[in-house]
C-alpha cells in the first residue's frame, strides 16, 4: 500500500496510521481473517503495492488503538483476560484469535469497537459470527464462556439522525447482547470458512467469486414520498406500488427513487478501485423523481 498525504498532516500522525505491526502469531488464519470477504482479502493480497490509500482516511486506525489502550490500562488482571491470543486447530489449519475482554468470574466475552453506523447497522451477523469464533477459542483452551457482547463505539455517529430512524443507534455507545452460535455450529462455520478461502487463492482475479449481499453491506433500493418545502420524506417505502399508494393520502407530490448501495464497496473497502465486481455495480446513480 502507498500512502499520500494530501492535507500536509504530521508525520508523527502518518507514521502512527501507517506503521503495520498486526502479527497473528503462529495461526494459518485468524478470526478477521476469515470474516474478511475472500475476494477482498485475494485482491489485497495481490495487489498491495498498487493500492493507494491518503493517511486522511486512516484516521479509524489510531482512533480504534488508542481506545483498545485505554482499555487494556483498566483491566484487572486477576479477574479479566485482556487481548490474549488464542489457538485451536480445524480442518488441519491452526486458528488463531485475540479477544478484547474475558471475564474470568462470570464468562462474559466483550469485544469492544470503536466502529462507524454504517458496521453497526448492516454488519450484525459479522459480529456475531466473530463473537461466536472467539467463544469457540476460548472454549478449545478451557475458559467458560456464559455470554457474548459488542461495546461498540461510534466514531460517526448523529444526534440529529437519531431522532428519525428506528436502525440508527440513540446513543454514541451501546452495549449490544449478542447469542452465541452452538460449539460445533461454529466449528462447522470456521470450516466453511477455511474452504472459502483456500478457495479463492487458486482462483485467478476474474474468477474470484462474487462478495454476498451480506459481504458488501447491500443496502437496498426505497421508495420516498415527497412534498415541496419539505428536505425528509413524508414516509419511505420499499416498492413503488407501495409509495403510489399513500402518495396523495400523505400530501406527497412526487416520489424519489433511493437506489440501493453496496456502503461496504462504496466507502469501506481498500480495494473497490481495482475490483471488477463493484466496476460493474449499477447502484451509483442519482436519485430519480418521479
Amino acid at each position: 500500500m502507498r500512502y499520500t498525504n494530501k492535507y500536509g498532516w504530521p508525520q508523527a500522525f502518518v507514521r502512527a496510521v501507517t506503521g503495520d505491526t498486526y502479527s497473528k502469531g503462529e495461526a494459518d488464519y485468524t478470526v478477521t481473517g476469515l470474516l474478511a470477504p475472500p475476494r477482498q482479502s485475494q485482491l489485497l493480497k495481490r495487489h498491495d503495492a498498487d493500492l493507494t490509500e491518503d493517511v486522511s482516511d486512516r484516521l479509524w486506525v489510531l482512533d480504534g488503538t488508542v481506545a483498545h489502550e485505554i482499555l487494556a490500562r483498566s483491566g484487572q488482571e486477576e479477574r479479566e483476560l485482556f487481548e490474549k491470543r488464542l489457538y485451536a486447530s480445524v480442518a488441519g489449519k491452526k486458528i488463531g484469535g485475540k479477544p478484547d475482554s474475558l471475564c474470568l468470574v462470570s464468562g462474559l466475552l466483550t469485544d469492544f469497537k470503536r466502529t462507524s453506523v454504517w458496521s453497526y447497522i448492516f454488519g450484525r451477523t459479522e459480529w456475531q459470527a466473530q463473537l461466536s469464533m472467539y467463544a469457540f477459542l476460548a472454549r478449545e483452551n478451557g475458559f467458560k464462556i456464559t455470554s457474548t457482547e459488542i461495546f461498540a463505539m461510534f466514531r460517526d455517529w448523529s444526534e440529529s439522525r437519531s431522532l428519525g430512524s428506528k436502525d440508527y443507534p440513540k446513543t454514541s455507545c451501546m452495549r449490544i447482547p449478542v447469542e452465541m452460535w452452538s460449539h460445533e455450529k461454529t466449528r462447522q462455520f470456521i470450516r466453511e470458512r477455511i474452504e472459502f478461502h483456500e478457495r479463492a487463492a487458486l482462483a485467478t482475479d476474474e474468477l474470484l467469486a462474487p462478495c454476498t449481499p451480506e459481504e458488501r453491506w447491500q443496502k437496498e433500493t426505497t421508495y420516498a414520498v415527497m412534498k415541496p418545502g419539505r428536505k425528509s420524506a413524508l414516509s419511505v417505502h420499499a416498492s413503488m406500488e407501495a409509495a403510489w399508494t399513500v402518495l396523495g393520502f400523505a400530501g406527497g407530490t412526487s416520489i424519489v427513487t433511493r437506489p440501493g448501495k453496496s456502503v461496504r464497496c462504496a466507502s469501506y473497502c481498500p480495494v473497490s478501485g481495482i475490483c471488477s465486481q463493484w466496476r460493474s455495480d449499477p447502484s451509483n446513480v442519482p436519485e430519480v423523481a418521479e
